[in-house]
């Protein structure tokens, strides 16, 4: 697979990833006023310069590794809330979750 095309599939699946965690981040700002943050401004600042000073392939790197983090993250909740779920289970519950509402692509159940 040419590395472009692979980074277009990166991109694409850390913007879908990102927008459930954005999405879920309002939704609990917005039901029970958890700032979405807790970071300082200074941490921000200092946080904001770092990413700008990153080439475009450092940042896409970056998400990539967030992404497959909060995967990960979530996984372990699946596996902490059904511990008698094997593991193909946990990672069809995984992609429920990932394209929820929408039912999962007929490829994947």
């Amino acid at each position: 697979m040419p590395l472009p095309l692979i980074l277009t599939l990166i991109l694409i699946l850390t913007l879908i990833v990102t927008f459930h965690a954005s999405h879920s981040i309002r939704c609990a700002w917005y039901h029970f006023l958890v700032p979405v943050t807790d970071t300082s401004s200074a941490a921000q600042a200092v946080q904001l310069e770092i990413q700008r000073s990153m080439s475009g392939e450092q940042r896409l790197l970056l998400a990539f590794e967030m992404s497959l983090f909060a995967r990960e993250l979530n996984r372990g909740r699946i596996r902490h809330e059904h511990p008698e779920w094997q593991e193909a289970r946990i990672a069809r519950e995984l992609l429920r979750l990932v394209f929820l509402p929408a039912p999962l692509p007929v490829c994947l159940q």
